[in-house]
């Protein structure tokens, strides 16, 4: 017997699977049609055969089974067929919900929260109205897809209908997360409806109620019962006062209509003074009412003790520090101001009241001079004895007047002087954005000025130098507008400086960097010109490297970039390379001594190397100088030199030391390795330019001299005429030097490529050191300023 085997309903893969199964039973049989056809003829044939009545019965019983099985096979086949095409209109509408629900609830998670104002409440009302009318039309589409889903399993009630039931219950309960949410949000968008009416009535109310109170104290002033029952009003309003207070204030920050909010800003401000004023008046008129010793004595307590508040709280107004920092360190300053002025307005209530009822008792009283402390003591023998209640009573008097009169004075300077502080803060602000708005502009501009520079290239020949000229020219232009800036910015800082207002240190430094950086964007473009011209007058520097080709031997070819940087191509292995051949066996020989153990041999012994390699030993130090001074590199520390004017430096140098050691040194290689030493440590990316000051520290370290010769010399580059340094420059001789160890693999041994350490250690170890009474002590007679 066939069995039917159940199928997923709504799975098309599986009842097309099974469809191809059943479609491959219906070939098979048609395939054995033949053969039961020939077995039905074989047993018709076999009409003698004694056994034929017993063999025609089986032949006819497998014709029946036969008949059976493709009946039965293309009944399941027609089920599937209907099976697939119901699974398919169940999919399609399955996947329209699908969507429809997936568009509805994205469109509900952008929904805003309730707003806090009508309009926006209405509008938010009227798009939930919509929405859950769409909803609520979609209900039918639902209703026929669970329709559809009971029929499906009604029919397929043999097959697995797992698949659809969780299909569609996954649908409704979507649907009825859907419809719930919207529901829920509309009862919210209400809610918050009335909450804004309730807001208006009962601000409305509470103002009807103010004028009544204030109507009923006047004739409070006259009945203690009536003013009792007043104050307990008062006291009851007092959470419906702070909960108006809350609520509009919430209010203020969600408006958008400016309008709307300087009205609804009028109204509370007149509820709070009505408010202040009523609790005020309500407490002096009590005060008045229980006018006894015991009363006023509290009283002139209480003012005692609020000038004493007063007092400390000058004390903290006057330790508080004047206004400096960047921007966030102000904004600090604010928030702690805002604060204490918190702390004044929570006071101010108590403070105007007792000032009110200390006010109108004295005004009872006969005018006196409280001046001093001699009025009413003119029986002073009388004083320490018995006095009486009425002598008693202008005594206290006389000391409610003096208390008054002293925290009225009192309080209003420290509420004048908090005004002037918070004007101050405003002010100190407002500046000091303004110069981090205009230091980030100046910071851009240079950037781009110096990114403009930095795309200089060598000229070609002639013609490129002069249409490169041109374009210095006009790039020179704009470099005017950037130092007055610089300089606005200078004198911002000055002003701010003069008014107390302490910038941070890294914007001071940020600003003296611009201004180095503004002065080495102008040297550099006059230095610029200057060599474009010399190249457009003269053809190009090119040949000024033309004999350094023979530092190097086949198959290597000494070349130059644009920028007149060499570089170096081995024709052997087509490579090219930043690197000498012999720089590169240099540099590998290091390798070999990285087994020395402590790092001061192992570096010194690196740097020897490559000394002995540059044939800088043989280099006297006044040689070098001279060499420096020669080439009109005297106080130049912060211009830029480009290669062909380090090769006529470097040219002169090895001359004096070919002319002294003729056998030992092969100018054009050492000359060629001293230029790629020195770009590897200052110019690792190949720009053709470098300063002054690394140019002449890179030499004097590896030259032959005195190590306290040579102190005194990079102390004295970087020194002002005073023999000073500051901290700009220190840093700058600090970097050039570490870069040294840094290019021999060393620089981790000498607390890493972070100078700013070492330099804030230096200052701080100089500043903690006894001063000189004379002046400052200079190195040697030499001015720094001649370096």
């Amino acid at each position: 017997m066939l069995r039917a085997q159940p199928v997923a309903v709504g799975d098309v893969d599986d009842i097309l699977q099974q469809l191809d199964k059943q479609k491959g039973v219906l070939r098979e049989l048609e395939q054995k049609k033949p053969q039961l056809d020939e077995l039905l003829h074989t047993a018709e044939s076999l009409k003698g055969t004694e056994n034929r009545q017993q063999l025609h019965g089986k032949v006819t019983a497998l014709r029946e089974h036969w008949d059976e099985a493709n009946a039965r096979v293309l009944q399941r086949k027609a089920q599937l067929d209907a099976m697939l095409g119901d699974s398919q209109r169940y999919e399609a509408r399955r996947r329209d919900a699908d969507a429809w629900l997936a568009r509805m609830e994205a469109r509900l998670a952008s929904m805003s929260p309730p707003g806090h104002t009508a309009d926006v409440l209405e509008m938010q009302l009227r798009e939930q109205k919509s929405f859950h009318a769409e909803i609520h039309q979609y209900k039918y589409q639902i209703e026929l897809f669970g329709q559809l889903t009971q029929r499906l399993i009604a029919v397929y009630r043999n097959d697995d209908t797992t698949r659809i039931k969780r299909a569609t219950e996954a649908i409704n309960h979507r649907y009825n997360e859907l419809n719930n949410s919207i529901i829920a949000r509309g009862k919210a968008l209400n809610a918050a409806v009335s909450s804004l009416q309730n807001f208006d009535r009962s601000l409305e109310k509470f103002v009807g109620w103010l004028s009544e109170a204030e109507s009923l104290l006047d004739a409070a002033d006259r009945d203690p019962h009536l003013l009792k029952d007043l104050q307990s009003e008062i006291e009851t309003h007092r959470d419906v006062y702070a909960s108006l207070t809350g609520t509009g204030r919430r209010l203020l920050g969600s408006l958008s209509s400016q309008e709307d909010a300087v009205m609804l800003q009028r109204r509370l401000d007149e509820m709070n003074q009505r408010w202040h004023h009523l609790k005020a008046k309500s407490m002096a008129i009590r005060n008045r009412l229980e006018s006894n010793a015991e009363h006023w004595s509290a009283l002139l307590l209480s003012l005692r003790e609020l000038t004493e508040w007063v007092i400390r709280k000058e004390t903290e107004l006057n330790a508080l520090a004047p206004p400096r920092g960047d921007l966030s360190a102000l904004l600090k300053q604010q928030d702690d101001h805002r604060a204490f002025r918190r702390q004044l307005e929570d006071k101010r209530p108590v403070v105007e009241s007792n000032l009110l009822s200390g006010r109108q008792h004295i005004a009872n009283e006969p005018p006196m001079s409280d001046t001093s402390d001699t009025e009413g003591r003119e029986n002073e023998g009388d004083s320490r004895g018995y006095r009486s209640a009425e002598e008693q009573a202008r005594e206290l008097a006389r000391s409610i007047r003096r208390e008054v009169a002293k925290l009225a004075d009192k309080w209003n300077n420290l509420v004048d002087r908090s005004d002037a502080w918070g004007r101050c803060l405003e002010d100190a602000v407002q500046r000091v954005r303004n110069f981090t708005t205009s230091l980030d502009e100046l910071s851009s501009r240079v950037q781009t000025a110096e990114a403009a520079r930095a795309s200089w290239r060598g000229p070609g020949d002639a013609r490129d130098a002069r249409a490169q000229l041109d374009a210095v020219t006009r790039s020179r232009a704009q470099l005017p507008p950037l130092k007055r800036l610089a300089d606005e910015l200078h004198g911002q800082a000055q002003a701010l400086a003069r008014d107390k207002i302490q910038l941070p240190e890294h914007l001071l430094a940020r600003l003296d960097d611009l201004n180095t950086r503004v002065g080495a964007l102008c040297a550099g473009g006059e230095e610029r010109a200057r060599q474009l011209a010399g190249v457009a007058r003269d053809g190009g520097a090119g040949a000024a490297q033309g004999f350094l080709a023979g530092s190097v031997e086949p198959p290597w070819e000494r070349a130059v970039t644009p920028a007149n940087v060499p570089y170096y191509i081995n024709h052997e292995l087509e490579t090219t390379h930043w690197d000498h051949p012999k720089m590169i066996e240099l540099m590998n020989s290091l390798a070999d001594l990285n087994e020395v153990r402590f790092s001061a041999y192992r570096t010194a012994l690196k740097l020897r190397t490559v000394q002995k390699a540059l044939c800088m030993h043989m280099l006297q130090l006044p040689a070098a100088l001279e060499a420096f001074d020669a080439h009109g590199l005297r106080a130049q520390n912060d211009r830029l030199i480009d290669i062909p004017d380090m090769i006529t430096v470097l040219t002169s140098l090895y001359e004096v030391i070919a002319a002294e050691n003729p056998s030992l040194v092969n100018v054009p290689l050492c000359l060629d390795l001293s230029i790629n030493w020195l770009l590897n440590v200052y110019d690792s990316q190949r720009t053709g330019q470098i300063r002054v000051l690394s140019f002449k520290v890179g030499l004097v370290l590896l030259c032959k001299g005195h190590l306290e010769e040579k102190y005194r010399y990079l102390f004295r580059l970087i020194a002002d005429p005073s023999c000073r340094v500051d901290q700009r420059k220190l840093g700058l001789l600090l970097h050039d030097c570490i870069q040294v160890p840094r290019q021999l693999g060393e620089v981790a041994a000498f607390g890493g490529s972070n100078i700013e350490p070492s330099v804030r250690s230096c200052f701080e170890q100089a500043a903690a050191a006894p001063q000189p009474s004379s002046k400052p002590a200079t190195l040697d007679r030499k001015t720094p300023g001649d370096i």
